[in-house]
Formats: C-alpha cells, structure tokens, sequence
C-alpha cells in the first residue's frame, strides 16, 4: 500500500514500532491532562461539538477525548481544530 506523494505505508507505521505503543499511550495521556486539566472528556466532545468539531471519546476503562485528521481534511481546518482545543485549557 502507498500514501500520499509515494511514501510506502511501512514508512510511516515504523515511527510508532520504534518509539513503542506504551510510551506513545503514554505521551498522549500526559497531553491531555496537561491540556484539559478539569474537563471531562464527555465535557470536552460537547464543547467541541458546539463549534461543529467532532470528536469521540476513546471506549477504554480511562478514557480520553480524541480528534482524528485525515487526507480529507485542509491545513486550515486541523488549524481550528487546534486552535479551539487550546482554548479549552
């Protein structure tokens, strides 16, 4: 399988072998507790979802708040995604 401008799909799936599932779980939920200190993230889909961004929470026992992007999605619009999700905190 080959993304985007001809980068084989093994490229871009090696950076998370590397680093290791646990210390990137383990990153993300540093983030957000560092970014939504006080916000549930039920709390946090619905003030997103006010500003038509929408979000999930993750189906774990801790569950987190979490945005996806994907090739469909313009450079400006993940901008007001991250914009708005700093001004959460």
């Amino acid at each position: 399988m080959t993304l985007h401008r001809g980068q084989p799909l093994t490229s871009h799936c090696s950076t998370h072998s590397t680093i290791g599932r646990d210390r990137i779980a383990s990153r993300i939920a540093e983030l957000n507790a560092a970014l939504l200190r006080g916000l549930a993230p039920g709390q946090v889909v619905a003030r997103l979802a006010e500003k038509k961004i929408r979000t999930t929470t993750s189906p774990y026992k801790v569950s987190y708040a979490r945005v996806s992007a994907g090739i469909m999605n313009r450079p400006e619009e993940i901008e007001l995604v991250l914009r708005e999700i700093r001004a959460l905190s």
